[in-house]
């Protein structure tokens, strides 16, 4: 391809994105509006991650003048305008590709997110679950609206609903470990301590990474001496992750507290098996054993 006097030729990784805007239009094929169209939506996402978002919502618009059709752009733009502040204006983006029943359902779903994040942003919270509602009304069990309502129930102070919301949710999409933490999140608050701890094993048992939130959610029970519920984390934990210090730390800490210990100092022992050199640990189980000397009424253990 030639290139226009004065422009330099782009890196080749970037062919489609930074051609001018000459040199596009003169190297795509009219017949061809589909590819055209994606040429300026991948242009429009450059603009869009470099933060430059009047030209992203040109770019998106060149490509919706290409294809109508080209749902995605549409959404993008909306998220752009939103960038932008200007919010009404990125709704009726979002409603345009709600409207037009796009035929992949994950962006049916990005665009009413998108939606009900703009509207919470303009404190629009009751029309925000208006719109989850109607979305319901088509896809009854569509777990990331009914998390969505359950999120704005539970911020609104509408737990009985919010609950509802989750526990629809939840029969939906049992697996998703993020909304087994909101539902264990409004359980905790409800003062249903056991019943958060088995949303928040849960959590965990579908995605391990969430082990340290659950470790610190467990010591939330204990510190408000809910402690068989803490405890019963602490186990749920240790058999996902039975390698996870903290946990054997924080559930030997608990034990110590309870007097019981004989297993707090192998929770204790269990961890400087994994992490031999543990000050922490070390200086919790040191407590321990100070305290069970102390105490002639506790579960004599002897010092090692």
């Amino acid at each position: 391809m030639g290139c226009a006097a004065g422009v330099g030729l782009p890196a080749p990784a970037f062919h489609n994105i930074y051609l001018s805007v000459s040199q596009t239009e003169s190297s795509m094929s009219v017949s061809d509006p589909q590819e055209a169209s994606a040429v300026w939506d991948r242009r429009g996402d450059r603009h869009f991650a470099a933060r430059r978002y009047a030209d992203a919502i040109a770019a998106y618009d060149r490509a919706l003048a290409k294809n109508p059709r080209c749902l995605p752009a549409l959404n993008k733009k909306g998220n752009a305008l939103s960038e932008l502040g200007r919010h009404d204006e990125a709704l009726e983006a979002y409603d345009a590709v709600l409207a037009a029943g796009p035929a992949d359902p994950l962006l049916a779903d990005c665009a009413l997110k998108n939606k009900i994040r703009t509207l919470v942003l303009l404190h629009r919270d009751d029309d925000a679950i208006r719109a989850c509602r109607a979305a319901l009304e088509d896809d009854p069990e569509n777990a990331m609206v009914l998390a969505l309502l359950g999120n704005l129930f539970a911020a609104n102070g509408r737990s009985r609903e919010a609950l509802e919301a989750y526990d629809r949710a939840v029969a939906a999409a049992p697996g998703w470990a993020a909304l087994r933490v909101n539902r264990g999140s409004l359980l905790l608050g409800l003062g249903r301590f056991a019943e958060a701890a088995e949303e928040f094993g849960a959590a965990v048992s579908h995605d391990p990474t969430l082990v340290s939130f659950a470790c610190n959610m467990a010591t939330v029970l204990a510190d408000q001496g809910e402690v068989t519920a803490a405890l019963s984390l602490y186990d749920h934990i240790l058999r996902v992750v039975p390698d996870h210090v903290m946990t054997l730390n924080n559930k030997g800490c608990t034990l110590r507290d309870m007097k019981r210990y004989r297993e707090g100092l192998a929770a204790f022992d269990a961890a400087l098996v994994i992490d031999p050199e543990n000050i922490l640990v070390i200086s919790n189980r040191s407590v321990l054993l100070l305290r069970n000397s102390e105490e002639e009424s506790g579960d004599p253990v002897i010092p090692r």
